[in-house]
C-alpha cells in the first residue's frame, strides 16, 4: 500500500530497537536550505529582534556545515543577533522524522 500511495518509510528500527534513517531525501535538504536562506533574508529586512534558535533532528554537525547555515550565521552576526543551534528531542524527531529542522525567532511584521 505504501508503494501505491507514493510513500516510503523514513525510519526503521534496527535489531537493538533504535531508529535509523533509511535514506537521505534531497528534497528535505533543499527545504532546509530554503528555510535557512529565508531566515537570513528576514534578518536582513530587520524583522528579527531577538535570538534565533535552529533545532535539527539529525547530525547537527552536518547542518552546521551547510553553506545556507553559514549565510544565516553571517546575517545574524551582522545584525548583532544570537544564533543558537541544538538537536531536536528524540520524541520530536520521531514525530517529524530524522533530518527535520525547526526554526524559532522573535520578530515583527511591520518591516
Amino acid at each position: 500500500m505504501q508503494q501505491r500511495l507514493g510513500r516510503v518509510p523514513l525510519l526503521q528500527r534496527d535489531r537493538h530497537g533504535a531508529y535509523r534513517a533509511l535514506r537521505h531525501h534531497a528534497s528535505r535538504a533543499r527545504a532546509i536550505d530554503a528555510l535557512l536562506v529565508g531566515m537570513a533574508a528576514t534578518i536582513a529586512r530587520g524583522a528579527v529582534i531577538g535570538p534565533i534558535v535552529v533545532a535539527h533532528g539529525g547530525d547537527l554537525d552536518a547542518l552546521l556545515a551547510r553553506p545556507a547555515y553559514h549565510r544565516l550565521e553571517a546575517a545574524a552576526a551582522q545584525a548583532g543577533l544570537a544564533l543558537l543551534s541544538t538537536r531536536i528531542s528524540v520524541s520530536r524527531t520521531l514525530e517529524l522524522g530524522v533530518g527535520a529542522t525547526e526554526l524559532a525567532y522573535l520578530g515583527h511584521d511591520d518591516v
